[in-house]
């Protein structure tokens, strides 16, 4: 495969690969005129008679691209892609003026989806859209099937599925865009065009209905579809992730007992560490702290990516428990394996590092992260509260029952 950024350094500074300046110096001037409108129109047709503008020549550039980013495609390259082709107006401007555009785009939204940068991919194709108002996949990408007439949609109705699959596309956007209350409009309309078609499998239209469910802090109806969209598995289906999330929805509905019963249909062998983290949690709401402590000591032994959290959660029990020091040491450990790992801080370490010194009465590096946490607009349980706590501390008006920290601020 041809690299396109190597064939952009080799060419001149002032150029782009097969980039073609419109405007012509050599040109003879357009004829003047009082109508601004007619001088456009001849201009326009002064470039397409341009012999070096070859609608061959940019056709055959728009298929190598596209050939070019099959490639990227197929091996799930998505950030080469963006790094190639995005933004797309910058990195092949002269596809963008002759409007041959639109497939790069619908592909490099494609490709902003698949990594996770959901404004960027939703803006990237509706550039598409207000070029081509009609264009059938920029339109099924954004969920505008109803913009159709119903002759439209009776003429196009072998696409209706794909209608029915961006539907549950843009919903998991809007989820991850912190936007549940548009996300579950989405998903409503969705499930009444599909209810007895199934072009969405049951398991994941009634997943995704208890995950935004659960978003919104209603986790009796979230239980509902997730107990729905587990009996509705097929046989050797896996289910671990719903029945992980109804034990979660258990909790915030303040029963335990059940919350263990959704966890013990999960497989040892299936317990990942996102659902030993629940596990654990569990235990935890069950009085079973020694458990808890067990399993995610082997948790956060045995996981690569997500060791902090399990870390985290033995440092809240252990400073439950009043072993602030341990506990210190764990949100401490969080901390620097997040840097180390990632490349960044974790707000939420160091959150529990505040608390720890705190009740280690070391309130003076216990108000230094509380500022760190103010800095960056950190937003958490009783964070208010704790910063409330240093402060009054520090300057000596610590008068009011200051029982060191108060087991609502680590429950």
């Amino acid at each position: 495969m041809r690299n396109t950024a190597r064939q952009i350094e080799n060419q001149d500074s002032a150029r782009i690969v097969g980039h073609v300046q419109l405007e012509n110096k050599s040109e003879p001037a357009v004829r003047k005129s009082g109508n601004a409108e007619s001088e456009a129109e001849e201009q326009f047709y002064s470039i397409l008679a341009n012999p070096s503008l070859s609608t061959e020549r940019f056709q055959r550039e728009l298929e190598r691209v596209l050939a070019e980013m099959d490639e990227l495609q197929s091996g799930n390259r998505w950030e080469d892609m963006i790094a190639l082709f995005y933004p797309v107006a910058e990195k092949l401007p002269e596809l963008v003026e002759t409007g041959l555009d639109s497939p790069v785009r619908l592909k490099v939204g494609f490709a902003l989806c698949r990594a996770r940068r959901h404004e960027e991919a939703i803006a990237c194709i509706l550039d598409v859209v207000r070029c081509e108002s009609n264009h059938v996949m920029a339109n099924y990408s954004l969920a505008n099937w109803e913009k159709q007439s119903p002759e439209e949609q009776m003429t196009r109705h072998q696409q209706r599925p794909k209608y029915i699959k961006s539907l549950y596309h843009l919903a998991s956007c809007l989820l991850q865009l912190d936007l549940p209350r548009r996300s579950l409009k989405i998903l409503e309309k969705m499930m009444k065009l599909d209810q007895d078609r199934n072009h969405m499998h049951p398991v994941f239209k009634h997943f995704a209905m208890g995950k935004v469910f659960f978003a919104l802090g209603r986790p009796k109806e979230a239980v509902d579809h997730l107990e729905t969209a587990a009996h509705r598995a097929d046989n050797g289906q896996a289910t671990d992730f719903i029945w992980e999330l109804a034990a979660r929805c258990a909790l915030d509905l303040g029963v335990p007992d059940r919350a263990a019963g959704y966890i013990i249909r999960i497989p040892q062998s299936a317990r990942r560490p996102y659902v030993r983290w629940t596990e654990s949690d569990v235990l935890v709401a069950q009085g079973r702290k020694t458990e808890a402590v067990r399993i995610l000591t082997h948790a956060a032994e045995r996981d690569r990516r997500g060791r902090h959290k399990a870390l985290l959660r033995l440092a809240r029990i252990h400073l439950t428990d009043g072993e602030a020091g341990k506990a210190l040491a764990l949100a401490k450990q969080a901390a620097d394996f997040c840097r180390e790992t990632f490349g960044n801080e974790a707000h939420e370490a160091v959150f529990w590092q505040a608390a720890c010194l705190y009740r280690l009465d070391r309130h003076q590096e216990a108000l230094s992260m509380v500022r760190e946490l103010e800095q960056s607009n950190f937003r958490y349980p009783h964070f208010s509260r704790l910063a409330a706590m240093v402060r009054d501390a520090v300057s000596g008006n610590s008068g009011r029952a200051r029982d060191k920290v108060p087991f609502t601020l680590i429950k």
